[in-house]
Order: C-alpha cells, then structure tokens, then sequence
C-alpha cells in the first residue's frame, strides 16, 4: 500500500502521491468543507492505519497551509498553535502566504536535487504540503476586482504564483486543495488549465447537469440519482476506468470532537519537516 494513500470510504481510496492535487465543489452546506478537512486529518497522519479512524500513524506527517479570506470553518484553524503563522484570513495575508508556499516549495526542490536523477518526494519518503484554499471563487473574485495600480499588481501576482504552483508542484509534493462553490472558467472561477492538475474531484450534493460537467468535464459520465447531504460524486485519474463518476458518502464525522480530532492531527506542523524522510540513506546524509 502506498504511503500516501488515505481513505474515502471502505472501498474508495486516494493516493495524494500520484493525484496531488485535489478539487472539492458544490452547493453550500453540502458538506464538502467538512470533507476537505476530514481528508487533511488523513494527510496529516499519514500512513494511515488499516482501520476506519481518521487518525493514522503520523510518521508521515503532511504540512497544512491554509487560506480562508471568508475566515469561516477553515479560517478557525488559525486557533491551534501549530497552525497560528499557516492560516490567512485577508487578501494581502493570503498573497503572503502563497509566497511563502512557494518560497518552501522551492527549497525542497533544491534539496530534492542534491539526490538521483528522477527522485522525487514520494520516491524520497517525505511528508506532503498542503495548501487547502477555501472559497476559491470568492478568493479569486477579491483578487480580480482589481481598480488601483496596486490591486492589479496583486491580481497579476496572485493569478502567477498559483499557476506557477500547479505546474511545479508534483516533483516536491507541495499541493493544492481547492473549495470551491463555483467551478466555471469565468472570472471568478477555475480556469480550466488549473483544473486539468486536478487528478482529484468531488462534486457534494445534487445539483443539475450542468454543474457537474463544470466540475468533472464532459467526456465523463454522471448518474442520474439524488444526493443529500455529505454524499458526492467522485472521480479519481487511474481509478474511474468505466467513464462514470462514482457515488459515495463521505466519512462519519463526530461533530462535537471534530475540533479536538484537528487539533491532535495538526499538532506536527513544524518547518523541520521540509527535509525530513523516512528513508534510512537520506536521514544519515
């Protein structure tokens, strides 16, 4: 089993090593922020386990930024010490963060090339990096209504960088992770360049037609049957072979402990873990 690989239900699993970045979309309070970070308390205590907690071994463990300009669910984890310099709330601290993102990216990149021709994070046993950005359309559309001299410098700078990100990021294992009620090419959606480095996609609830093809595209195929809340539409390059999406429910959330599952999932969120590996030959170098 790879190191990487977490769980979606019993029988669906992703592994962020392959497809690293993620996209989650649909209607609002569908579930799919509750998703996303049931699925960064996964990754950050990577490998997981054979069993059905969210909580794995946390040998691996996956670094977390984040960015919520709605400072709503995901705006909350600025609240764990861990977290406290990881998480932006405002636009000129979201563009801050996304330099310093691809600032680290970068140093990993130099530190991967002192090894083999062909190595890669995965291939060195490193944690990932995680970037979950919240509200994506609502992020991009504060970027984009852009009148000064120095808010279209921003939307330039912001529009580059996560382009730069997306098409650097597989060799380090520096993600993204996308939120998104909206999903069109428009101004304030995803551009469809950023959506092809998506190898992974939910769609949460039921919605017409239409908005799944914006999410998944139109050569796939999605059934025709209702969802409700917390049941989605998946679709995973290398695991859908049959040209449909898949239905599925996401994992069981306890509410009332979620904060405190956050909060001892992230409790190793530390630079040190830029250079660090599980392999034996790269940890005595």
């Amino acid at each position: 089993m790879s190191l990487y690989q977490i769980n979606i239900t019993k029988s669906i699993k992703w592994d962020a090593g392959n497809n690293l970045n993620g996209l989650i979309s649909g209607m609002r309070g569908s579930g799919k922020t509750f998703l996303a970070l049931a699925l960064m308390v996964e990754l950050c205590t990577l490998p997981m386990r054979d069993t059905a907690s969210l909580l794995g071994s946390t040998l691996l463990p996956t670094q977390i930024f984040a960015i919520d300009v709605k400072n709503a669910s995901v705006g909350r984890l600025k609240r764990l010490p861990s977290m406290k310099e990881r998480v932006a709330t405002a636009k000129v601290e979201a563009l801050k963060l996304l330099d310093h993102y691809l600032d680290l990216m970068f140093k990993r990149i130099d530190f991967i090339n002192k090894f083999d021709f062909g190595e890669t994070a995965t291939s060195l046993q490193m944690p990932l990096y995680y970037l979950l950005l919240d509200e994506f359309s609502a992020t991009n559309a504060l970027f984009n209504d852009a009148t000064s001299k120095e808010d279209k410098q921003m939307k330039y700078h912001w529009n580059a960088d996560l382009r730069k990100l997306m098409l650097t990021n597989r060799l380090p294992g520096f993600g993204i992770f996308i939120i998104s009620q909206q999903t069109s090419v428009g101004n304030s959606g995803i551009g469809s360049d950023l959506q092809q480095e998506c190898g992974f996609k939910c769609y949460m609830g039921s919605a017409p037609m239409s908005e799944y093809r914006l999410t998944f595209g139109n050569e796939v195929n999605v059934p025709d049957m209702h969802l409700g809340i917390g049941q989605g539409f998946l679709w995973e390059q290398g695991l859908v072979t049959s040209g449909y999406v898949l239905p599925f429910s996401a994992p069981q959330i306890d509410k009332s402990n979620f904060w405190g599952i956050l909060k001892s999932a992230m409790k190793l969120q530390d630079d040190k873990y830029l250079t660090y590996s599980l392999r034996q030959d790269i940890r005595n170098t």
